[in-house]
């Protein structure tokens, strides 16, 4: 028999005990922990596509109600720029969106909302003219745009 003492037997298994106590609420701990994480990160992935569904489905109506005449070529324009900011900024450096940027830098200038209200009827006027004339410059090129990122948001899916 060996020289361990029947104290020191049971002073080490509580020890051991003790161990196995601490060590199993750490790993418990730790998995409650990897959960959330994924959870949240589950959570994130779901928002996020939830946020690119309601960007395409914003881009997709935008460019079908252009091609049906629906809304001004400027409007759509304005909104699609701004669509694509947030949904994949490297479709501004495709040639056949690129029409989307150039109409939103020649009418970015032009007051909206409130700030159109407080305008005189002859400033109005002269804004509103100068919106058609870069409306009818870029109409058949918008309008090739929209066709060609309705087929590029197709593709996606």
């Amino acid at each position: 028999m060996s020289n361990v003492s029947e104290y020191e037997l049971w002073t080490y298994s509580v020890v051991g005990l003790v161990c196995i106590v601490l060590l199993s609420w750490a790993i418990t701990k730790q998995l409650r922990a990897l959960k959330q994480e994924n959870n949240a990160r589950r959570e994130l992935r779901l928002k996020e596509a939830e946020r690119r569904k309601f960007l395409l489905d914003s881009v997709y109506v935008l460019c079908k109600s252009v091609l049906d005449k629906q809304v001004e070529i400027s409007e759509a324009c304005m909104r699609v720029k701004l669509l694509i900011d947030h949904f994949d900024s490297t479709l501004h450096e495709r040639h056949d969106f690129k029409v989307f940027n150039d109409v939103y830098d020649r009418l970015e200038h032009m007051p909206r909302f409130e700030a159109r209200k407080r305008l005189s009827r002859r400033e109005m006027n002269a804004l509103d003219q100068e919106r058609y004339e870069v409306e009818a410059e870029y109409e058949d090129e918008v309008k090739k745009a929209c066709v060609a990122l309705l087929a590029h948001l197709s593709s996606l899916h």
